[in-house]
């Protein structure tokens, strides 16, 4: 918690001490004394971000107490024509940094999780390290490489600032597979093909290592290929109305997943193959030019087809607003409920256990100084873990967040 506090105090004297004229107005440290732009002009856009997030447990769960945690991210965006004269080119490599404590392995005790940024391993590590072709005008864009596939499946600018992980990542597919998909903390090597025939319509297909890292070794970069991981395969299609021009975070689409590998039935008797298939529903209906206000909702359904895994269905409601509690600078708001329901399989195979878990989450997300944000947040969960022994639980925290 000290940490916390010091941490806000000093990104907050360094947020008054930069200057106004800066051109890079939502980085804490500005031009960096003319690096970036020299950066930039031979190719290279370097970005630094910071998450510390500060979680008590006050009531239920599995304890109380409080849990600091936090996640460094360092990227490089490399434009492959600068660098290297290689046209419609470009390149991210990327490494991730965690520490701190684990507050809903140890305290809240969910389903679904508490905290996006929470992981099994502090460690550093490579995190994605790709390269993408655009082809016709940008109407095909090849990529390869390790790949974080929720930065493009399943994801959504809405759902973006919520910190339960589900909201990001649906948790029918967040649970399959040997080691999880290829999604934070653990990527995998990739290969996407994007079309994008018109403009706010698009079309994706993702082929993925179906085991992603090596299991039991999660500290560091693993890039472990076999025959036996099988593969992941993911598509998606969907609109985006209004993104390109008014900055609406307007999304429809509809995807669907299989691993090619077959896994244990819950059952222990025989084998499935699994798959499944989900929506993408967000859509700001109110927007005020003169007040700053808007307000949008979102919905986020999914279900899973395979006997091998816990959760059946499950999905993602909520609305999400600007303008309407201005006590900080680009105030957000955001209601969501989640809902993750166990399937038949996992029921028969653990007696006694609650068909679903809920999560109700409200946070009020602003900024206080150049590039820095605070995100105070409170959680209320029903049946956490799906265990009837365990009190429903309330959670309380603040997310610190500094972009460099």
């Amino acid at each position: 918690m000290k940490r916390f506090l010091l941490l806000g105090l000093f990104t907050l004297f360094i947020a008054v001490l930069a200057r106004a004229e800066d051109p890079y107005a939502d980085h804490l440290l500005g031009d960096m004394g003319g690096l970036r732009n020299k950066l930039a002009d031979k190719g290279v856009d370097l970005s630094l971000e910071y998450k510390g997030d500060l979680w008590g447990t006050t009531s239920g769960g599995v304890a109380h107490g409080w849990n600091y945690l936090d996640n460094t991210d360092i990227k490089f965006n490399l434009d492959g024509k600068k660098l290297f004269d290689w046209d419609d080119t470009t390149m991210l490599i990327y490494f991730l940094n965690n520490e701190g404590s684990k507050p809903n392995a140890t305290r809240a005790g969910t389903l679904q999780g508490i905290d996006n940024i929470e992981t099994q391993t502090n460690t550093f590590k490579l995190y994605e390290a790709w390269i993408q072709k655009n082809i016709d005008h940008d109407k095909w864009l090849f990529l390869f490489g390790l790949h974080d596939l929720n930065t493009e499946f399943m994801s959504t600018d809405m759902t973006s600032n919520f910190t339960t992980p589900s909201f990001q990542n649906n948790q029918t597919i967040a649970q399959s597979g040997k080691n999880g998909p290829s999604v934070f903390p653990t990527t995998s090597l990739a290969f996407r093909v994007k079309y994008a025939p018109v403009k706010n319509a698009y079309a994706e297909v993702g082929i993925f290592d179906g085991v992603p890292g090596n299991p039991g070794h999660n500290h560091f970069t693993h890039i472990d290929l076999r025959a036996s991981d099988g593969l992941l395969l993911i598509a998606e299609a969907g609109v985006t109305p209004g993104a390109g021009d008014d900055g609406a975070p307007n999304k429809f689409g509809i995807g669907s997943w299989y691993y090619t590998r077959s896994m244990d039935n819950l059952s222990g008797a025989g084998q499935s193959h699994q798959s499944g298939s989900y929506l993408l529903a967000t859509y700001q209906f109110y927007k005020q030019e003169s007040t700053k206000q808007n307000l949008g909702a979102f919905i986020l359904p999914s279900i899973s087809t395979s006997q091998s895994e816990e959760c059946a269905w499950s999905y993602e409601a909520g609305l999400v607003g600007h303008g309407w509690l201005p006590l900080l600078k680009d105030d957000e708001i955001g209601f969501g409920l989640s809902q993750s329901h166990n399937g038949a399989s996992y029921l028969a195979a653990n007696p006694g256990s609650e068909s679903n878990e809920y999560s109700l989450d409200l946070y009020y997300r602003g900024k206080i100084g150049k590039g820095v944000s605070l995100q105070p947040e409170v959680k209320y969960i029903i049946n956490p873990g799906t265990n009837s022994a365990t009190v429903d639980t309330i959670v309380a925290g603040i997310r610190l967040d500094v972009v460099f």
